[in-house]
């Protein structure tokens, strides 16, 4: 795909699965690895060395998830390290962009919750804005205010800086 200049994104629930993407030249990854801390290998340097990005999907391990669905919640484990690998990522300067992958029962604020556990105020919000931006290879145009790009301002009560969840 990179070689024929096409994006491709690999849905990546392991980090076996991640090295074996970024290895096979993906260069994107959808979902952050809960199986595994990735702090335990040589995972964020290979993204980082290649240019991979990650969207986090936190959300998808989280106790509101099962709730929501009306099942049990099993994923307490699963949860804590996605969100450490969440935080390796972001420590290693990888491109960690905001991504859910739960149904429209859950809403994107469920994901900033959960990201808050584990990063600053301004870590989420590059999540959403800069970093989201450079995932979808549109830095260029969109993702910060500046001249020439495309934005939208969001205007909230209270200071996300502060406390993120004044953004929902």
């Amino acid at each position: 795909a990179r070689r024929l200049g096409l994006h491709s994104m690999l849905h990546a629930h392991r980090v076996e699965d991640m090295l074996m993407g970024a290895r096979l030249g993906g260069a994107r990854l959808v979902h952050t690895p809960s199986d595994a801390l990735i702090a335990n290998g040589p995972g964020a340097r290979i993204l980082r060395e290649n240019g991979i990005a990650i969207s986090t999907t936190a959300s998808f391990t989280a106790p509101r998830f099962a709730e929501a669905a009306g099942a049990p919640y099993e994923s307490a484990a699963r949860h804590q390290v996605l969100l450490e690998n969440i935080r390796h990522l972001v420590n290693e300067r990888v491109v960690v962009a905001f991504g859910t992958d739960s149904p429209p029962f859950l809403r994107p604020m469920v994901e900033i919750e959960e990201l808050s556990r584990v990063l600053a105020p301004e870590e989420v919000i590059a999540t959403l804005t800069r970093n989201a931006a450079a995932f979808l290879d549109r830095l260029d145009q969109i993702g910060t205010l500046e001249a020439g790009k495309v934005a939208d301002i969001v205007m909230v009560d209270g200071d996300p800086l502060t406390d993120v969840t004044n953004l929902g």
